[in-house]
Order: structure tokens, then C-alpha cells, then sequence
């Protein structure tokens, strides 16, 4: 492939859904043959559908654009925060997501930083990016907010792109706090089942963001069914699904780059006090035995499984809310005192 294929977004998303089941083949021998093949006609069908009927894109292939709502937090007057939090939200959720989670923090004196990612709020996604990309939208918005460190509060997609800004720039992370995707995530660290299940439902949400319309968005409808989240059902749009697009031309990059040889798809070490929690009840986890040790070795670490599904905050919003506003409070003392005048109030 020549160095300009490498550097094009459609032929690369193009060719990696078409193989982006390659990996698993290698584990699971014919069962990934099949549904590569199954899926290959269908991935290029909906290309060229794409290239066919997709209007211009409006922008001219500009930056994502991330929103930051502020909270202030219930104190009592001339009183100071006891730190500020930004919020990420993931796939197929808005900002409401933290609802309930932004309200326990504000009440116990923490200010509240709540992202709104590309097409959280309905708007239409003219093009995915990259996740190291996005996650400099985060930090450009959260500059423009604040001056000095936060405390990181993400989930889903929020984390992955919470840990690549804290790898970026670890000055504007003091603590994190993860929901349900890890720092660490490896191939050969996933079961052959579970590997297969991850591909096939990565590709179906990144065909729903290539074919838009109604054929997007029955792929999208399909999904939510399955996940049995009606929370996002009447909401969730195929623009949500970037995330997916933008992940898999960043990985066919990576792999081209390195002459088809897998790498880890995230491997950060925090440094900072750091707290990781994960739902028990789903069919596959987003991180390792390795990213659990990685948690506790830090300064507070801590790690907590809640007998439910992925949207843990809603499902058990009051015990999520007391194990998160527990650690906060235990951890404040670690964290080194905020310069007068960081915040951007």
C-alpha cells in the first residue's frame, strides 16, 4: 500500500473493516474466517454507499469540538471547592448520563466539570477522528475552563480518551476515577469468544456511522435491543457512533504502520491516585488483571466491582455515588495543594 493510502481516512477505515476481523480468525480459526467473510461484502457495500450519497462534508475536516458545562459546588459562603472534577460521558450517552452523580458531587463540595462530546447533544458528526485527536478537544476545552489540575471522572469511550489526555498532558489530571474501560487493553488478553463478539459489534456501530440514514440507523436500533439500554433508545443517534469509525482508522494506521503486528490498543500506568470501577453482569470486560494491579499500586488505588450492567451510575446510583464521594474524600489529603487563583472561575 503506498504512503498515501496510509494517510487516507476512507481507504484506511475501508480497508480496515474489511479486516478487522483478521485478528480474531488467528485465534478462532474458521469461526473468524466465516464472519469475515460475512461481513467483508457487507462493510464494502456500505463504503460504497457512503461515498455515493453522502453529502459534503460541512467544516472542511475540522477539529472535534467538545462543550464543558460547569457546576459549581453547594458550600456554604467564602467556602472553596474541595476540588474540580471533569466528567466524560461514553457511547451512546449525553451529558445526562452524570445527572445523579453530578448532583451527589456538588452536594459534598466538589465543582463539577461536565464534557459533551461530538454528538452527545443530537448534532450531526461530519467525520471521525482519531482518539488521541478527541482527546485534545478535551483538553483544549478544559484549558479554556481551568487552569490548574482536575480530578478525571469518565466512562466508556470518556475513559479511553480520559487516559490518552492524562498520558498528553499529566499535569492537568491529580486523580482519576475510571467506570468500566480500563487503561489496559490487549488481544491476546480477551478470550477467543469474547474477541469475536468485540470485532463483530465495533464493526456493525462503525457501518451504522458509514451508512447514516435509515440503514445506519437500524443498525444502531439493532444494538441498542440487544444491550436492552431503552435509556438511549429514543436519543441515541448514528452520529454517536464516531467513536467506533474514528477507533478503527486510528488501529488500520497503527497496523499498516507496523507491518500487521497487534499491539496493545491502550496501555497507560497512571501515577495518581486512581480509582477503578467495573459492572459484573456483561458478556466481556475492557480491562485486565494487569490494569486492576496497576490501579492499586497507586497512591489511594482502589477497585470495586458492582453486581450490575455497563451504566452502573444509574442502575446503582446511590451505593456509585457513596463509593465515589468515599474516595474522593479520603484522597483529597494526597493531592498537593491548588496554586491561589488556578480555577477559572
Amino acid at each position: 500500500m503506498s504512503e498515501n493510502a496510509l494517510h487516507d481516512p476512507e481507504r484506511v477505515s475501508t480497508a480496515y473493516v474489511l479486516l478487522r476481523f483478521c485478528p480474531p480468525v488467528g485465534l478462532v480459526g474458521g469461526v473468524g474466517l466465516a464472519l469475515a467473510i460475512v461481513h467483508a461484502p457487507v462493510a464494502l457495500l456500505a463504503w460504497l454507499l457512503r461515498r455515493a450519497c453522502a453529502p459534503p462534508a460541512r467544516g472542511g475536516g475540522a477539529a472535534p469540538a467538545v462543550e464543558l458545562v460547569e457546576h459549581a459546588p453547594l458550600l456554604p459562603s467564602r467556602a472553596h471547592a474541595r476540588d474540580t472534577v471533569l466528567l466524560v460521558h461514553g457511547f451512546p450517552d449525553s451529558p445526562s448520563l452524570w445527572d445523579g452523580t453530578v448532583d451527589a458531587l456538588t452536594r459534598a463540595g466538589y465543582r463539577c466539570l461536565v464534557a459533551a462530546l461530538p454528538g452527545a447533544r443530537g448534532e450531526a458528526v461530519d467525520a471521525a477522528c482519531a482518539p488521541e485527536a478527541m482527546a485534545e478537544a478535551l483538553h483544549a476545552a478544559l484549558r479554556a475552563r481551568e487552569r490548574g489540575a482536575v480530578t478525571l471522572l469518565a466512562h466508556d469511550w470518556g475513559a479511553v480518551y480520559g487516559f490518552l489526555l492524562a498520558r498528553a498532558h499529566p499535569t492537568a489530571v491529580r486523580r482519576i476515577a475510571a467506570v468500566d474501560v480500563g487503561g489496559h487493553i490487549a488481544l491476546a488478553a480477551i478470550p477467543p469468544v469474547a474477541a469475536v463478539g468485540i470485532a463483530l459489534y465495533q464493526s456493525l456501530l462503525a457501518l451504522a456511522f458509514a451508512l447514516g440514514g435509515p440503514g445506519g440507523r437500524l443498525i444502531l436500533r439493532g444494538m441498542l435491543l440487544v444491550w436492552r439500554y431503552p435509556r438511549a433508545e429514543q436519543r441515541a443517534t448514528v452520529d454517536m457512533c464516531h467513536h467506533y469509525m474514528g477507533a478503527i482508522q486510528a488501529e488500520a494506521r497503527k497496523l499498516l504502520a507496523a507491518g500487521g503486528r497487534a499491539a496493545p490498543s491502550l496501555d497507560y500506568t497512571p501515577a495518581v491516585p486512581s480509582f477503578f470501577a467495573y459492572a459484573a453482569h456483561k458478556p466481556f470486560f475492557f480491562h485486565t488483571r494487569e490494569w486492576l494491579r496497576r490501579v492499586r499500586a497507586t497512591p489511594g488505588g482502589l477497585v470495586v466491582e458492582f453486581a450490575c450492567g455497563h451504566w452502573l451510575m444509574t442502575e446503582q446510583p446511590e451505593q456509585w455515588a457513596d463509593v465515589l464521594v468515599r474516595w474522593l474524600r479520603r484522597t483529597d489529603a494526597l493531592l498537593a495543594p491548588e496554586p491561589v487563583g488556578a480555577h477559572g472561575d
